[in-house]
């Protein structure tokens, strides 16, 4: 069973339990049961800073993945969930629901998708994964 290595910066609540049945429901629909991975819940300030620092980018934004490059460990994804909630709003969807989808596109970048180049085949599975229950 896929392992989701859970830490939260934040004081908002996340159901942690959930949140780690979910990441490996969605390895185990990508055909990846075992994979590894660690997803940090922050706020703006720190997203902002790792946006700034590994992609010149000062500003926050929702997630950012690091793949690892190990065998059987995908990586790394922050996920902000100041962010998520201000999305959730304008898309008028749940909070978790939006923070899954985070996670889910933090993962497909671990996987080596990219929303920037392709002809949107990352939403389309994206958005296929998210709706998985």
């Amino acid at each position: 069973m896929a392992t989701a290595h859970l830490t939260n910066g934040t004081r908002t609540r996340v159901d942690a339990a959930g949140m780690r049945s979910w990441v490996a429901r969605v390895f185990r629909a990508l055909g990846d049961p075992r994979a590894e991975v660690s997803v940090r819940f922050c706020g703006d300030a720190l997203c902002r800073r790792y946006n700034r620092e590994f992609f010149d980018r000062d500003r926050p934004t929702d997630v950012i993945a690091w793949p690892s490059g190990e065998e059987g460990y995908a990586g790394d994804i922050l996920v902000n969930l100041a962010q998520a909630r201000r999305q959730a709003r304008r898309l008028r969807v749940p909070f978790k629901e939006e923070v899954r989808r985070l996670i889910v596109h933090g993962i497909l970048h671990l996987r080596g998708y990219d929303h920037t180049r392709d002809r949107g085949e990352m939403e389309a599975l994206q958005e296929q994964l998210v709706k998985r229950r």
